[in-house]
C-alpha cells in the first residue's frame, strides 16, 4: 500500500535522484529543486508516494501555481520497479484534489516523441485531453479543467 504526503527536505535528494533516472534529456540539480520548493511565493509544490509504514519514496510529482490560477505538471515519475501499479495515478489523484481548491485548470507539456508515447496515453486515460501541439516546445499541451 503506497500513501502521498507533501515532499519534504530529506525526501529531495530521492526525488532528484528519481527525476534525472525517469527524465534523462531532461536533468536537475539538487540545488535547482532547493531553490524550487523554498521559494518565498509558494508556487511549486512537491508530493511523494511512500510505501506506508516506511520513508522509502517510490515516486512524485512536482508542479508549480501560476498567478493566472493554473498549475502545471512539472514532472510525474515513479521509480521503474514501482510502475503498473498505480502509483502514478495516485499521486495525480492527490495532486489534482488538492489543486482544484486553489485553481481553474490543470496543464503540462509532454514531448511531442515516440519516447513519451506512455506519458501521453497517461495523460488522455486520467482526463487530460489533448489541447494542441506546442511546436516551439515540441510537445503536446495536455489540459483538464477542475471538476
Amino acid at each position: 500500500m503506497y500513501i502521498v504526503v507533501p515532499a519534504r527536505i530529506q525526501d529531495l535528494n530521492t526525488v532528484h535522484q528519481m527525476h534525472n533516472d525517469c527524465f534523462p534529456d531532461k536533468p536537475r540539480s539538487l540545488r535547482w529543486f532547493m531553490e524550487k520548493l523554498s521559494a518565498e511565493d509558494n508556487a511549486w509544490i512537491c508530493y511523494v508516494a511512500k510505501i506506508a509504514g516506511t520513508d522509502t519514496v517510490v515516486g512524485y510529482i512536482l508542479a508549480r501555481l501560476t498567478e493566472k490560477h493554473t498549475g502545471e505538471i512539472i514532472a510525474l515519475g515513479v521509480a521503474p520497479m514501482y510502475r503498473r501499479q498505480g502509483i502514478g495515478r495516485l499521486i495525480l489523484a492527490y495532486f489534482l484534489d488538492e489543486a482544484d481548491d486553489v485553481v481553474g485548470q490543470v496543464h503540462t507539456y509532454v514531448p511531442d516523441c515516440s519516447d513519451y508515447l506512455a506519458a501521453q496515453l497517461f495523460f488522455r486515460e486520467c482526463g487530460f485531453p489533448d489541447s494542441r501541439i506546442d511546436r516551439k516546445k515540441d510537445a503536446i499541451k495536455f489540459q483538464r479543467s477542475s471538476v
